[in-house]
């Protein structure tokens, strides 16, 4: 049997849930501060609990409270979205987070109620949800104090968003997404023949991600065999095609194969979407830092800083956010 229920309907049907004598698992991306009161949620060793602190949506309160009334039963996973409530029993599935806004009528919420085999198979999914989850730990806190309220990439770095809102300032004042994601800078740009003929041979060679015919619209090009450290991983490519021109920024994932036989490295160009906190429905793939814009000279003096004096195997260059932000900071 399903039932559709709006309103604080959404409510009454969660804390049946949290009140069952039997085991449930609560899997909800955002909670809100006082949640697991008003849900009336007590420390009973049948309740499992998973949600997501790397949006901004959780309140680190909440989180705290959870972690010592439920010690060793609550889990974080990166990209829950989904809003289950559910025992073998009973089960709520819908859009209301365990918040005010969700559960109390602050937002215009919907769900469906599932009782017998329909229950029982939502109660799976969310176990499913919350054994790919890991151990809240204080580091996961941590990362939800910081996160907690921000505002999201796509807020930040929309051509809409205020004119104080620059690229380079999103960037610096994003420590906690950029700091440890590997940073790949370049100053040249490598000829269409050169690329097409290297990426002909790694095709050749049996590159698996290389697929099809060339699209500069997918895929970069870096012209030297990328640290082991790059490979697989989602990075930021910041680009000046020449000494005076405008430097651009976006997101890659470079190939995780190795080529014997070509000179250098493909990786993917991403939506910003790959970033979590990206905000929904931005789309646009690369962001410039115009010749004119104050920012482009502090870029320029770190970008030279941390290119110059390199002399070794450019296989062995590895940078990340920080080192960006080191050499920013040192100007000031």
């Amino acid at each position: 049997m399903t039932t559709i229920v709006t309103g604080r309907e959404n409510l009454t049907e969660a804390k049946k849930v949290c009140s069952t004598q039997v085991e449930a698992v609560l899997a909800v991306s955002y909670w809100g501060k006082g949640a697991a009161d008003y849900l009336k949620l007590q420390d009973r060793e049948n309740v499992r609990i998973v949600l997501n602190v790397a949006h901004g949506g959780t309140n680190p309160q909440e989180l705290e409270t959870l972690m010592k009334r439920f010690q060793g039963r609550v889990r974080v996973h990166s990209t829950l979205h989904a809003k289950i409530y559910a025992s073998r029993e009973h089960a709520l599935i819908g859009s209301a987070n365990a918040s005010s806004n969700g559960l109390q009528g602050g937002h215009a919420e919907a769900g469906v109620v599932l009782t017998g085999e329909a229950a029982q198979q939502a109660f799976f999914q969310a176990e499913e949800f919350y054994e790919s989850g890991k151990l809240a730990t204080q580091e996961h806190l941590a990362i939800c104090k910081a996160r907690f309220g921000r505002g999201t990439i796509g807020e930040t770095m929309h051509p809409k968003a205020p004119a104080n809102k620059t690229v380079l300032d999103t960037i610096r004042h994003r420590q906690d997404l950029f700091g440890n994601m590997p940073l790949l800078i370049t100053d040249s740009t490598v000829a269409d023949e050169e690329i097409l003929e290297d990426y002909s041979l790694q095709q050749q060679a049996g590159a698996p991600e290389l697929v099809g015919n060339y699209d500069p619209r997918t895929w970069d090009y870096f012209n030297w065999s990328l640290n082991e450290k790059y490979r697989d991983q989602i990075c930021l490519a910041i680009h000046r095609p020449n000494e005076n021109g405008d430097f651009s920024a976006y997101l890659v994932r470079p190939v995780d194969y190795i080529s014997a036989d070509g000179n250098g490295t493909f990786a993917c160009i991403l939506d910003w979407a790959a970033i979590q906190m990206s905000g929904q429905g931005w789309q646009h793939r690369t962001r410039y830092i115009r010749r004119n814009q104050a920012d482009w000279e502090r870029l320029n003096k770190a970008f030279k800083e941390l290119s110059a004096g390199f002399e070794g195997d450019w296989s062995e260059w590895h940078k990340t956010g920080w080192d960006l932000y080191e050499k920013l900071e040192s100007q000031n």
